[in-house]
């Protein structure tokens, strides 16, 4: 069975339990290494410069479409981000998506954000996959681009890369190769406290 397909048809929460943990890392861990050997995205972020933080803290509304591989709904979410760089995110996965036997479930996303440029940011999360009984599938870890609209910072638009790794693999470690990649995009709309 080709992989694309497997993945293709199969929740991204449930994959580490579709095939047994020696087959999933002989099939899958045959990724393009180039692609995911970015070392910029191993490590910690810094902390963001003073007054920028200021700016985007706070709640945003986020629209998640899954563009890789293909087959998976749009995830309503919620990204917040806090003024010293904290990062943490919560989408339906987390609750299964109306389906947690299919879809599995996932922990809160954890992690940073720094600024790359005067409209723009980059933020790393970490986060556990289960099945529907709490069974831990797989750890991830997700790096998302923003670029905001203008200076008021209401909204931004971006993309995202996650990789996930079988539970019995270091995910920050980079010489652990993921079983699955996911890419995609995404828009986010700041939750002002006039918003009535």
């Amino acid at each position: 069975m080709k992989k694309t397909t497997l993945f293709a048809s199969v929740p991204i929460l449930l994959l580490a339990l579709t095939v047994s943990m020696p087959m999933a890392r002989a099939q899958l861990v045959d990724l393009d290494v180039a692609a995911v050997s970015s070392s910029e995205e191993y490590f910690p972020l810094p902390i963001p410069p003073e007054g920028f933080g200021k700016k985007v803290a706070g709640a945003y509304l986020a629209d998640y479409v899954i563009e890789s591989p293909p087959g998976f709904p749009a995830l309503p979410g919620v990204v917040s981000l806090a003024e010293d760089g904290g990062c943490w995110a919560t989408d339906t996965y987390s609750f299964g998506t109306g389906n947690p036997v299919v879809f599995g479930l996932q922990s809160p996303q954890h992690g940073s954000w720094t600024k790359t440029g005067p409209l723009s940011m980059r933020s790393k999360t970490l986060w556990f996959a289960m099945d529907e009984t709490g069974f831990h599938t797989a750890t991830a870890w997700g790096v998302v681009e923003y670029e905001f609209a203008d200076h008021t910072f209401q909204m931004a638009t971006g993309t995202f890369t996650s990789r996930l790794f079988l539970p019995d693999q270091d995910p920050l470690d980079p010489d652990e190769m993921p079983f699955l990649m996911i890419q995609g995009s995404l828009t986010i709309r700041k939750i002002n406290l006039d918003d009535e």
